[in-house]
């Protein structure tokens, strides 16, 4: 089911909107915890990362509403979108790290270098792989007008996403593992 152009315009707004309600009754509201301080802080010193966050998301909704070509930019918006949710939930470990004294953020600070790229890649790739997935349905349920296509536009259960991912990692490795076994005999 494809959204309505304003009906995207006027969720995301709606939500910045309780975003920002909700944060000026946290600040209004006096209570002498050192919890309750270091949470409320630490969503109004990320504010502005949320309110872009949730700018460019809607940008990218925006786009993937649109027809063939004028969604192509929709996945380069989201991928720039989850880099930034990618590091507002590493900031979320952060300041659960300061209250529980934990060591959690260490942990992801040493892996950010991988992760940053690998969440741009995969939405990227997410994005475009459904976009051009959409525009074989179309072109399939457009050629023939029997039932025997009908199924390419169907939704796939979770059950068969994930064979089909244990097979393309399978073939990847068993393909990376014949490249280092090639490179050790020469």
């Amino acid at each position: 089911m494809k959204k309505n152009i304003p009906g995207i315009i006027l969720s995301k707004i709606f939500g910045i909107l309780i975003f920002f309600v909700i944060l000026y009754f946290l600040n209004r509201l006096q209570i002498d915890n050192e919890m309750f301080v270091l949470w409320s802080g630490f969503l109004n010193n990320n504010a502005a990362l949320f309110v872009v966050m949730s700018l460019v998301f809607m940008i990218a909704e925006i786009f993937f509403a649109l027809n063939f070509p004028f969604n192509f930019p929709g996945p380069i918006f989201a991928a720039f979108a989850s880099l930034m949710l990618v590091k507002f939930i590493f900031k979320i470990f952060v300041v659960i790290d300061s209250a529980l004294k934990l060591n959690i953020s260490s942990i992801f600070s040493s892996m950010m270098f991988m992760i940053y790229p690998l969440v741009f890649v995969l939405v990227i790739a997410g994005g475009y792989v459904t976009i051009f997935s959409k525009i074989k349905c179309k072109s399939k349920s457009k050629s023939k007008k029997t039932d025997k296509h009908k199924g390419c536009c169907d939704d796939k259960s979770w059950d068969e996403v994930g064979e089909d991912c244990k097979k393309g990692l399978s073939s990847l490795f068993r393909k990376i593992a014949d490249s280092i076994d090639k490179e050790k005999e020469q």
